[in-house]
């Protein structure tokens, strides 16, 4: 039988290309119990999460099989009850994620919302530590998610103030930069226009500063022809040319 080696197969993983990777990977006696197919489920609801392997009902399957593998107890509702681990935490992200692609937005808001409860009920979020970045990621996704899919722009503005105001003397400039995006659309949809493309332009020199590294496409040309299908007029830039 082959040494077991989860760092061997995390790597292998890594490396997976699609359908036919899976379909070698089944092959492998590594993959067949344990952590190993723990691995192959979790990974294969990534990839039908994906836009090109999409399929919603498997994405769910196997995204949900993986889940009760770490905690076979698992029920949505209780999320915020949970002692959640790390591996946890990012599986349910997963679900969300699932949720929110297969249509079912306000879930997935509600899912999140959900760990959200979970960190403030059972880590200090407000201090250095090893979930802080994760809770921030979290509230992002649901500021997104609440200003660009769902309509709710003023719940949506709130939320991005609430991470924004979590990463006061933080370096992670690109959590900022995702925050202040989702700040600026909510106040531009609520009508406080000269507000939100103040804060439009601070995002655009943000991720101007960071170049090939900023985490949105912040295309000047791209952002101006988004406001005018949007908004019905063009986002005037030449300040920052």
């Amino acid at each position: 039988m082959a040494l077991f080696n989860a760092n061997l197969i995390i790597k292998e993983l890594r490396k997976a290309r699609g359908l036919t990777q899976i379909e070698k990977m089944e092959q492998d006696e590594r993959f067949s119990k344990g952590l190993g197919y723990q691995i192959l489920i979790g990974y294969k609801g990534i990839l039908y999460s994906q836009h090109t392997y999409m399929d919603a009902e498997l994405a769910f399957k196997y995204t949900m099989e993986y889940i009760r593998l770490l905690r076979p107890d698992f029920e949505i509702e209780k999320i915020p009850e949970y002692f959640l681990s790390d591996n946890d935490i990012k599986a349910i992200g997963r679900l969300a994620t699932v949720y929110n692609s297969s249509g079912d937005k306000e879930k997935a808001i509600a899912i999140r919302y959900m760990l959200l409860e979970n960190f403030e009920r059972n880590y200090r979020v407000d201090t250095e530590t090893s979930l802080r970045d994760t809770y921030i990621y979290t509230i992002s996704n649901i500021a997104r998610a609440l200003v660009e899919e769902v309509g709710r722009y003023e719940e949506g503005l709130q939320m991005a103030e609430k991470g924004m105001e979590m990463l006061k003397g933080s370096e992670n400039v690109k959590a900022y930069i995702r925050l202040l995006y989702h700040k600026a659309y909510a106040l531009i949809f609520l009508d406080r226009k000269l507000e939100g493309e103040e804060a439009f332009k601070r995002c655009l020199m943000f991720s101007y500063a960071l170049g090939d590294s900023a985490p949105l496409d912040m295309t000047i040309e791209y952002h101006k022809k988004f406001f005018k299908e949007i908004f019905g007029y063009e986002l005037e830039v030449s300040i920052l040319l």
